[in-house]
């Protein structure tokens, strides 16, 4: 949904088009200047109509703008209502309101001053009251000398709390940094003695290490030995899986060649019962294309059969109603009017009935009769081809069955020269790598004496491996060691110097109690002055 308002200000046209979109109605709107763009959104178009009429909405809707419903009311007000219709249209009923406002508090303070005046003091009350207030002043002045006095006294015993308070906060530094320089003493010397026990154990294990190291040197022929040993099994194993590879393919080749032959006998006796298919389809053929013709001959047989019954209907119909006529001569007697023309019969009477009879009789009867004789004739017919039908139609569904065993042999005579000829090509293929394989010859005996020396050394061969990866940590050992020999000889420097740097520091524990018991006494007599100026101030 959208609007758009035009006006013209200061001869320039301006044209504003606020719309409302979505579900949610969301605000939005456009300020063009002269056809040209100027300004887009709700909020900024607003901001640029203020700036430009130097008016907001307010002002506008109270000075140039008046509904109609509201200009039309205004005609039909008496004074006092129209009056306050006015001043609403101008917006001035805040001033009214504030006005109101301004009586409302007047009148209340005016009731507040007189509730008062029967409270207030007489002149002799006045004069009693100043009187109290010189000999208040002088009181006052003897209690602020006093004041004057104790605050001196009060701030000399200050001073000399704080003058002990510095006392004791140096000797607390002081007592502090002795204590700190001990605890850093005590963990040095612990910390040394725990290297110290470190750099034994690093040495018993640098020992140990030496040690295993000519163990390995003596086992480094095992070990060349061994690797030997392990390339030749493996050698051994490959051999062996080339051997069994090629029983295998000789065990499969003996299944192939029995396989061969009966995939060649299937292929003949399938062969054989497949014979004459081109022969049965051939036949299937023709008999589909005698059953038609028959088929349709039935059909011809069947629409002449009913056109010949719709005559013979019509004939009997003929002489039903040649018959009717009949019955109703005999009922009207001679005296009756002639059923063509309408006459009366009287001497033609008997003619008339005998001319109806003949009627009826040579000529409707007589179409009957020869029809019907047609029509055993075409149902004769129509019999005789549907039982030869019948014959041909079993005899078709007899060779579209044969038909049918012999596509499914045929099947299974495809499927059989597939596999006669996969087996053919496996067969060559297993020949070929029989032929490779004849290049590589395995002995048990040796492959087994093999690993019987394999194993023999196995287990001073994972002995060296599992020296080898001792050793690993034979120069993490000589550095650590290296390293915690030099914290050491560290350790020991840091201690010489903590301990003279302790004997240096000079704190005296009595004293420091003392100080604290006179700072304690001075703070309890500094809180009983004071309370006690507090309740002369008072």
């Amino acid at each position: 949904m959208s609007v758009e308002l035009e006006f013209e200000f200061e001869g320039i046209l301006y044209s504003v088009v606020r719309e409302f979109r979505g579900k949610a109605m969301s605000a939005n709107a456009k300020f063009y200047k002269n056809n040209s763009l100027t300004t887009t959104g709700a909020k900024e178009v607003t901001s640029a109509i203020i700036k430009l009429t130097k008016m907001s909405k307010d002002a506008f809707m109270h000075t140039l703008f008046a509904s109609q419903k509201e200009l039309t009311s205004l005609s039909t007000l008496k004074n006092e209502d129209r009056k306050k219709m006015i001043r609403k249209l101008l917006g001035l009923e805040k001033i009214d309101f504030v006005e109101k406002e301004l009586v409302e508090k007047s009148r209340e303070l005016k009731r507040e001053i007189e509730a008062f005046r029967e409270v207030l003091l007489g002149e002799d009350e006045i004069k009693l009251k100043q009187e109290q207030i010189k000999e208040s002043v002088t009181v006052k002045d003897a209690i602020a000398k006093e004041v004057l006095s104790k605050n001196e006294e009060l701030e000399h015993i200050k001073l000399r709390e704080r003058s002990i308070k510095k006392e004791l906060e140096l000797l607390s530094k002081t007592k502090e940094q002795k204590q700190k320089l001990f605890s850093e003493l005590e963990l040095a010397k612990n910390s040394k003695s725990s290297e110290i026990l470190n750099q034994v154990k690093l040495s018993a294990e640098l020992h140990q290490l030496e040690h295993k190291q000519e163990e390995l040197k003596k086992l480094e022929p095992v070990k060349a030995e061994y690797t030997a040993l392990q390339d030749q099994i493996k050698e051994q194993e490959k051999l062996k899986e080339f051997h069994l590879k090629k029983e295998g393919i000789l065990k499969e080749q003996t299944l192939l060649r029995e396989q061969y032959t009966k995939s060649k006998t299937d292929i003949n006796t399938l062969e054989r019962a497949c014979e004459g298919y081109e022969e049965f389809v051939l036949n299937a053929k023709n008999l589909e294309l005698n059953i038609a013709v028959l088929q349709e001959s039935v059909n011809a047989k069947h629409t002449i059969e009913n056109e010949l019954k719709a005559e013979m209907a019509a004939e009997q119909k003929q002489i039903d109603i040649t018959n009717a006529k009949i019955a109703k001569l005999h009922e009207l007697g001679s005296e009756g009017a002639c059923p063509t023309c309408t006459r009366p019969l009287i001497e033609e009477y008997d003619n008339v009935i005998n001319s109806l009879v003949t009627v009826v009789n040579e000529t409707h009867q007589k179409k009957i009769n020869e029809h019907n004789k047609q029509l055993q004739n075409v149902v004769t017919q129509k019999a005789a081809f549907e039982a030869e039908a019948k014959v041909k139609e079993k005899e078709f569904s007899e060779l579209i069955n044969s038909i049918k065993v012999i596509e499914s042999k045929l099947q299974d005579l495809k499927n059989a020269r597939e596999y006669f000829v996969h087996v053919e090509q496996k067969g060559v293929k297993n020949k070929e790598e029989l032929k490779e394989l004849e290049q590589y010859g395995y002995d048990e005996k040796l492959h087994n004496g093999i690993k019987s020396s394999l194993t023999a050394i196995e287990a001073q061969y994972k002995h060296s491996l599992s020296l080898e990866t001792e050793l690993k940590r034979l120069v993490l050992v000589k550095a650590d060691l290296e390293n915690v020999t030099k914290k050491i000889e560290e350790l020991k420097a840091t201690c010489q110097n903590k301990e003279t740097e302790f004997k240096l520091i000079i704190y005296d524990d009595v004293k420091h109690k003392h100080q604290l018991d006179e700072h304690e006494s001075i703070l309890k007599t500094v809180e009983s002055k004071t309370a006690l100026l507090n309740e002369i101030k008072v």
